[in-house]
């Protein structure tokens, strides 16, 4: 890494780990994160894979040619790589830091690919055009490693930083000034051993786009498009104006943009207002046909809540929810008077 970072900006390079052994600093020597700086229109690749040989040009197994004359002609090419079949394990912190002068169009870009990373990976302060994350895990519990695992985009520039993370687990997300754009795709973010109140996803100066993807944790962004994602505890994104969210599960107490075809809104609105039971009987302060259920009593208390829509007019503490609203504004139940909403109205 040293020789890549003595380099003048511009260049493209590519550093190929081509085993599965756990890299770590040695026993007894100060835990020193592993500093990655990437210039104004520099490229690097960090891939765990292999680097094949390769048959010369022009030249290959000739007729009466001997397996070790055909080895010896093969070369191994720059910028040729086969990434798979190797694991590579860094135990440590990774530190990246785009060197590109403030005001640049092109800070450069960090792709991370194929790493199993215990440690935190952190984006210092600077100007850093992208960084990827691909096929990578970052994991927790590392003895001796003194911050938690995450990935850290540090306060000061980085306004161009367009954050991708694909295919892959992470603990946690944590962008603290805005940066362009934060992409989540086919990945697992968040974990149990999370606090409950920590944000998987903390962005809330950043417009995000998750697709396919799951967050254990609250998320907390600028604005939101999202499709085929599993929120489970939560998401609040600032700007509801702009965005959609389709096809994913939205718990009850998220404030994101428009849905369509949300969980668990679509099965509620499938199975509809149920019908309250025969044995309630009207209450006081309501006269529609949803609450004329009498019984066999005599007795003028209703036996369960009258939550209908016309009890609304006298009833001012209860309100309905979002799946019994229509359009216009007014509780779909309404026309329907022999049912009464009781599964889908809430207090206010």
């Amino acid at each position: 890494m040293a020789a890549w970072n003595a380099l003048p900006a511009g260049r493209t390079g590519v550093i190929v780990i081509m085993d599965s052994v756990s890299e770590h600093d040695a026993p007894g020597a100060p835990a020193l994160p592993l500093e990655i700086r990437i210039g104004e229109r520099s490229r690097l690749l960090i891939v765990a894979g292999r680097w094949p040989r390769e048959s010369q040009e022009g030249e290959g197994s000739a007729p009466g040619m001997g397996e070790a004359d055909a080895g010896a002609s093969l070369v191994r090419r720059a910028g040729t790589v086969d990434a798979s079949g190797v694991r590579a394990h860094l135990i440590g912190d990774v530190r990246v830091q785009g060197t590109a002068p403030a005001g640049t169009s092109d800070g450069g870009a960090c792709v991370i690919n194929g790493l199993l990373l215990e440690g935190r990976l952190d984006v210092a302060a600077g100007n850093l055009g992208q960084l990827v994350l691909s096929h990578c895990s970052v994991v927790t519990g590392v003895e001796g490693v003194a911050a938690p695992s995450a990935l850290v985009v540090q306060p000061g520039g980085n306004a161009q930083l367009a954050l991708r993370i694909e295919r892959s687990i992470c603990p946690a997300v944590a962008v603290a000034d805005p940066i362009r754009a934060v992409s989540v795709i086919d990945s697992l973010i968040g974990g149990q051993a999370m606090a409950d109140a920590a944000p998987c996803l903390a962005a809330s100066r950043t417009p995000t786009t998750l697709l396919r993807s799951t967050f254990f944790g609250p998320v907390d962004v600028q604005s939101l498009s999202a499709s085929d994602c599993i929120f489970a505890a939560g998401v609040q994104a600032a700007r509801r104006q702009t965005g959609c969210v389709r096809f994913s599960y939205v718990p009850a107490g998220s404030a994101v943009p428009r849905r369509y075809r949300c969980q668990p809104d679509l099965e509620i609105a499938a199975r509809g207002p149920r019908c309250a039971p025969r044995s309630a009987r009207p209450c006081a302060r309501c006269s529609c046909r949803a609450c004329m259920a009498t019984q066999a009593s005599g007795s003028s208390k209703p036996v369960a809540p009258c939550n209908c829509a016309r009890a609304l007019k006298v009833a001012p503490k209860w309100a309905p929810s979002n799946s019994c609203i229509n359009r216009n504004g007014k509780p779909t139940c309404a026309a329907h008077w022999t049912n009464t909403c009781a599964s889908v109205w809430k207090p206010a």
